[in-house]
């Protein structure tokens, strides 16, 4: 099989391979600064009802602990996105 016949197949493969990078990115990771913007919300709702005077439920904590642990995380894969994308440009 010469060279030729086999370009147009690992040409298919790599787009195919970025289409379904890019779905997963997608479904996994969504928006990162769409998402940024959301646990940020969440984070001052809790935080707002925290300095109320009946404070936090242990359930509440424990959710307002996760949100800070997504945000850094967050905040992480955006720091990775934009070093990334400095690369390219």
């Amino acid at each position: 099989m010469s060279q030729n016949h086999r370009s147009p197949t690992i040409i298919s493969l790599l787009k195919r391979t970025k289409f379904e990078l890019r779905r997963w990115n997608k479904e996994r990771v969504g928006n990162l600064f769409t998402k940024a913007e959301q646990l940020e919300e969440e984070n001052k709702i809790l935080q707002i009802k925290e300095m109320s005077p009946i404070g936090l439920t242990t359930q509440e904590l424990e959710q307002l602990k996760a949100i800070i642990a997504q945000y850094h995380t967050t905040l992480r894969y955006q720091k990775v996105l934009w070093k990334q994308k400095s690369r390219i440009q």
